[in-house]
């Protein structure tokens, strides 16, 4: 009887440390790739709680020609609801005030770039992105980027975007927060239109990039609600 016991508790240990084991296995898996794992790029964008928190001019560090993005739209969504958030977090992350039409709904961009964020839009005349970040990118820089392939931006990846010409630079709005503007038309490789958009804080502590793609014809009717938007445009102090 003794010895029936003792074959029943060693094998009853045997099972609870091989359940231990398994649990254990799983737990270790699941914390390399739960999202908690590593750091969001977009938290503390302006406020200096990414990576590297100082301001750094264009060409040295940061800049919009490195880093893959892997945030790439899978579905786009046209929720109100989900656009209302994700402007707001963009705003408040990028200390700045914007106002776009209700039929602009956007969502975050999962971008992979230090201190950079961004929001994605789909209309029916129109795609357009909004990235905001720690760095003041040259002339080059942006043509640069708008060839990328991988920048985790729907309207600018594979779309092969070239500017024409050198770009128009617009005095900033009075009391924006502002202190230059600069504004490009381009096209993309299957003759979209292409309107560039690139605002510099007035403290030098970052900039703003918009991206427009869609029909020539509808750019060109938009002039308006492009200026529009830029008058409305207002820098936040941090």
């Amino acid at each position: 009887m003794n010895r029936n016991l003792l074959i029943f508790a060693i094998g009853g240990l045997i099972i609870l440390f091989l359940v231990v084991a398994k649990i254990s296995q799983k737990l270790e898996v699941a914390g390399k790739s739960s999202p908690m794992a590593t750091s969001s790029v977009n938290e503390g964008f302006v406020s200096g709680a990414g990576t590297s928190g100082a301001s750094r001019p264009a060409g040295q560090g940061d800049s919009l020609s490195i880093g893959p993005g892997p945030g790439m739209i899978e579905k786009y969504s046209n929720s109100r609801i989900v656009s209302e958030k994700a402007t707001a977090e963009f705003m408040q992350l990028a200390r700045v005030q914007m106002k776009f039409p209700e039929n602009f709904r956007f969502q975050q961009l999962n971008l992979d770039f230090d201190q950079i964020t961004g929001i994605y839009a789909r209309t029916e005349t129109m795609e357009t992105a909004v990235l905001a970040g720690r760095i003041l990118p040259s002339d080059k820089e942006v043509a640069d980027f708008l060839r990328s392939t991988d920048s985790g931006i729907p309207n600018v990846d594979g779309k092969r975007i070239s500017l024409q010409g050198d770009a128009i630079v617009v005095p900033p709005p009075s009391g924006s927060g502002f202190r230059t503007g600069k504004y490009w038309a381009g096209r993309t490789a299957d003759n979209k239109g292409v309107r560039v958009g690139l605002i510099e804080r007035a403290d030098g502590k970052g900039s703003y990039l918009f991206i427009f793609t869609g029909a020539e014809d509808k750019l060109d009717n938009s002039e308006d609600f492009f200026e529009e938007l830029y008058n409305n445009l207002k820098a936040q102090p941090e």
